[in-house]
């Protein structure tokens, strides 16, 4: 089952077209053979009633007077009947009083007991018949017949025959014709597969299927081109929403140019001037320090330092105070300091 999953639709639908034919021709043809072997059973059994009737009738006198010699004769009748093999006259005590049987035929006819009308009786290579005769009312003996099997199992070879090469050319037929026109089917979703083998390929979500006959195929048609209409409009979208997130990329990143740009500017400035602070500073004649809000000395140029006569690594970390006033004057010192740092805005560096 799974093998056959794997094929082609093609392949599928012969196959399949196959196998429901092959269930609907043998169920015709079992009906038919049963249908015949009914009609042919049906045959055989009147042929048996035909006989019956010819020398029930005619042999009325042979058992009124007991007549073995007439009873014989119109038993040999039979003769004219190929698959009658066996004839029996009984009286009406159920002794024989003449009897029938072709050569090869040595089937005993089965003892049915007495009875009032007709009995037939299958019993599968043969088949028996028996019937009541009457005259005047009563009933004046028995009439029983056997026939062979033989013309009906011969029919049913012949018909065997027959049915194997009507079931074999049909089903070629079958299989022909299905193959002429699955392409009505197949071709259709070849082109679906087609166009969308060269929309992956090419990228073009424009394309539509063409109209299709049949309400599936159409159907199919139509949802495929939704499909394509969705497929296309969300490129679209993608594409927007690409181009706007480069363009918002490119813009940023201009910015980010032109930020660094100006932020390198500034540095260049900066150290530029810094440089030009240094320098003035060292060369500056004036004592100049930098000192941090709690009056620590942060800085100091060298006239400053001469101007006191300390270096650099003793004057740094030292409060201003001790440096450039005396004991007496320290505390108007920090006075003084801490009103600068309030009438500010001084920053600290």
């Amino acid at each position: 089952m799974r093998s056959l999953r794997d094929t082609s639709l093609k392949v599928r639908l012969v196959l399949v077209t196959l196998a429901s034919s092959s269930a609907g021709l043998s169920l015709a043809f079992a009906l038919f053979a049963i249908c015949d072997d009914r009609l042919l059973r049906e045959h055989k059994v009147e042929e048996l009633r035909s006989a019956a009737d010819l020398i029930g009738s005619s042999s009325t006198a042979a058992l009124v007077f007991d007549d073995q010699e007439e009873g014989a004769r119109l038993l040999n009748g039979l003769q004219s009947r190929v698959h009658i093999g066996q004839g029996v006259l009984h009286r009406a005590d159920g002794t024989v009083l003449a009897e029938y049987l072709r050569d090869g035929f040595r089937n005993e006819i089965a003892d049915i007991g007495r009875i009032e009308g007709e009995k037939v009786i299958w019993n599968g290579e043969h088949l028996q018949l028996a019937r009541a005769i009457r005259f005047q009312g009563r009933q004046i003996g028995e009439l029983c017949m056997e026939s062979e099997m033989g013309d009906i199992r011969e029919a049913r070879r012949e018909l065997a025959k027959l049915i194997l090469p009507l079931f074999l050319g049909a089903l070629g037929l079958i299989a022909i014709l299905t193959m002429l026109l699955q392409r009505s089917i197949t071709a259709p979703i070849q082109e679906l597969a087609g166009l969308a083998r060269k929309m992956t390929n090419e990228e073009v979500y424009s394309l539509r299927a063409p109209p299709m006959r049949g309400t599936e195929l159409r159907n199919l048609g139509n949802d495929f081109n939704h499909m394509l209409q969705a497929i296309e409009k969300r490129d679209k979208e993608l594409r927007e929403a690409r181009e706007l997130l480069e363009q918002r990329v490119s813009e940023r990143t201009m910015a980010l140019e032109q930020e660094i740009g100006e932020r390198q500017r500034a540095e260049a400035l900066l150290k530029e001037s810094e440089e030009l602070f240094r320098a003035l500073n060292e060369a500056s004649p004036v004592g100049i320090a930098s000192v941090s809000k709690d009056g620590s000395v942060r800085q100091c140029n060298p006239a400053f330092r001469q101007m006191f006569g300390y270096t650099a690594e003793e004057m740094t970390g030292r409060h201003i105070t001790e440096l450039v006033a005396s004991d007496e004057l320290s505390a108007e010192s920090d006075e003084m300091r801490q009103q600068m740092l309030e009438a500010g805005p001084f920053e600290e560096f």
